[in-house]
């Protein structure tokens, strides 16, 4: 089932809309809750697959402010799904956040144009996933994707 982000009068400067997909359901209760601590404007759609999150981006492209993505998903991978989006002109510049335990070397068909890639190290506790979440709203707040001096990120805009 795809959860439908939220529609309505919420400016959208205010309420950041995350597409997250992780098919871990502790590692997105500790988003969300990250989330919910630091940005509590913020609202997140969760799907547990790659292909759920495809279809996703096809229904509500044009709603998401960022995609927080693991690699390690079953059937397609997280690497697929980057480069399967990267081809796709209708999702723009929407910035994608790797969230995994995973080695940042695993991206593979890193996205071409002006969308910003990034890569962080899941955490080990809340408190990890709250410093995430404050620095991603304040990125797309600032509308600046940069590294972070203390949440460790790497950070490639691709041209």
């Amino acid at each position: 089932m795809i959860e439908q982000p939220v529609i309505g009068s919420t400016d959208r400067r205010t309420s950041m809309q995350i597409l997250l997909i992780e098919d871990n359901g502790g590692d997105a209760t500790l988003v969300k809750l990250g989330f919910k601590d630091t940005a509590p404007t913020a609202t997140i759609s969760w799907q547990t697959t790659a292909e759920a999150g495809l279809r996703a981006l096809e229904k509500y492209h044009d709603l998401y402010d960022l995609i927080l993505l693991d690699l390690n998903l079953p059937k397609m991978s997280g690497a697929q799904f980057v480069a399967h989006v990267a081809t796709r002109p209708e999702t723009g510049k929407i910035p994608i956040m790797i969230l995994s335990s995973s080695p940042a070397s695993q991206v593979v068909g890193a996205p071409h144009g002006d969308r910003p890639l990034g890569y962080i190290t899941k955490p080990s506790d809340l408190a990890g996933y709250r410093s995430i979440a404050k620095y991603l709203h304040d990125c797309w707040t600032a509308d600046e994707w940069t590294e972070s001096g203390e949440i460790k990120v790497r950070f490639k805009r691709f041209d």
